[in-house]
């Protein structure tokens, strides 16, 4: 039932003028085959441009949260299929945004979930129980190098990890420049361990909205460092 709900997502976001997908990521398939067993969840990782550039020229760190993504995974106590994500408020809430000087991209940001959930029922939408985050768990690390070395730097890093898998990457710089905006340099790197992810997950399959699937986010400040 997970993987119907995450090909209807499919669906829709092909059939979106602004939605494109970025990734699928299926946790429990990727946990088995590491030798943790997991219930079904999987990520869909998918990208509006133009929200993601107008948020990011609000606060760079919000690049951590972007692209938008909706996990499908099996909730263990009924063992009915669900679907999850973040609302706009936890992105309020963590980069202590104005809610008011917002609410343009509130709207944009939510009508990108409903188009992508279109279909699907709404008892199958679930919500975490609050969508407060405290932004004391970004840990940020200065760069002595370039950001094109940090860059490949960071990917040989993760590359050289024997239990570490390589999802993707996400020039929001690049994606920007399409639009005809430019930002500073942001460049997000998504990556993870199936093995200690699944057996992180394994009760509690939410996690693998953000925890399974981690990131690194290289970006150049106001005034250049990286």
């Amino acid at each position: 039932e997970t993987d119907r709900l995450i090909s209807l997502m499919e669906r829709n976001l092909a059939a979106s003028a602004a939605l494109s997908k970025v990734i699928d990521i299926d946790h429990s398939r990727l946990g088995q085959q590491a030798g943790s067993p997991m219930p079904p969840a999987r990520v869909l990782i998918f990208s509006d441009p133009q929200l993601e550039t107008e948020l990011i020229e609000q606060d760079p760190l919000v690049a951590l949260d972007l692209p938008l993504r909706a996990l499908a995974f099996e909730d263990e106590r009924d063992k009915s299929s669900k679907v999850i994500y973040n609302t706009f408020d936890y992105l309020i809430s963590r980069y202590q945004f104005d809610a008011g000087s917002l609410a343009g991209l509130k709207g944009r940001y939510t009508a990108n979930l409903r188009v992508a959930t279109n279909g699907i029922a709404p008892r199958t939408i679930a919500a975490f129980p609050s969508d407060t985050m405290r932004p004391d768990g970004i840990v940020t690390i200065p760069s002595p190098f370039s950001f094109e070395e940090t860059v490949k730097r960071v990917n040989a890093a993760i590359n050289a990890q024997n239990d570490t898998l390589h999802f993707g990457t996400v020039n929001f710089q690049a994606n920007a420049r399409e639009l005809g905006v430019e930002i500073a340099p942001s460049y997000l790197i998504l990556f993870g361990g199936p093995g200690p992810g699944g057996k992180a997950m394994a009760d509690a399959p939410t996690l693998g909205l953000d925890g399974f699937c981690q990131k690194f986010l290289i970006w150049e400040d106001a005034s250049g460092q990286i």
